[in-house]
């Protein structure tokens, strides 16, 4: 059987703090980007462009996404699109989708928590997205989250119940993930291995 990967990385920049004290409201009058932003608990963040190995997985997963909502309805998306979560953060998932049954929510924005978010990890925002982001998740109700690491090849899959999450699986690249949202077998990581 396959083993993660266990990979000497190099250091990216981890996102940064821009400033304190940021509402919504001052948030949405910032000129349109496509840098990518973060507003959590009042902090708002910029990031550093990804590396191609990490957009090409986004592509990846994006068009295995968008090919499931094709099929079974909702709506799959890419970074940079807001998510106004219930808290006041307002957070841009690498990929996200919003169920057919939950479509209301999509206006100029995602007006609440998504069903599903992925964020690809990378070196510099590894413990960002694992740490500051998956936390905002689980606490606005988003239904699964998937942290897709490609340098151990794995996803974890985390499963939430009322604002909480239940459960927690881990897989290889190549390997079906283990989602009860968006079954999309491999999503076709197995060339990334």
């Amino acid at each position: 059987m396959a083993q993660p990967r266990v990979v000497e990385m190099e250091r990216e920049d981890e996102p940064v703090l821009v400033r304190e004290g940021v509402g919504v409201a001052e948030y949405l009058a910032m000129p349109e980007t496509t840098t990518a932003h973060n507003l959590i608990d009042g902090r708002l963040y910029t990031s550093p462009a990804p590396e191609m190995r990490h957009q090409d997985i986004v592509m990846e997963l994006a068009t295995a996404l968008r090919a499931f909502a094709q099929e079974h309805g909702g709506h799959a998306f890419v970074s940079p699109m807001d998510c106004h979560l219930p808290d006041g953060s307002v957070l841009q998932p690498d990929v996200g989708y919003v169920s057919a049954e939950r479509a209301d929510i999509i206006e100029r924005w995602v007006m609440g928590a998504p069903d599903l978010v992925v964020e690809v990890l990378s070196p510099g925002t590894r413990r960002f997205d694992r740490v500051k982001k998956l936390r905002a998740y689980e606490k606005n109700g988003v239904r699964e989250a998937w942290l897709v690491d490609p340098d151990s090849q794995t996803v974890i899959v985390f499963t939430g119940e009322e604002n909480a999450w239940r459960k927690e699986q881990s897989v290889l690249f190549g390997d079906p993930i283990p989602s009860a949202l968006a079954p999309l077998g491999s999503a076709g990581l197995e060339q990334f291995v």
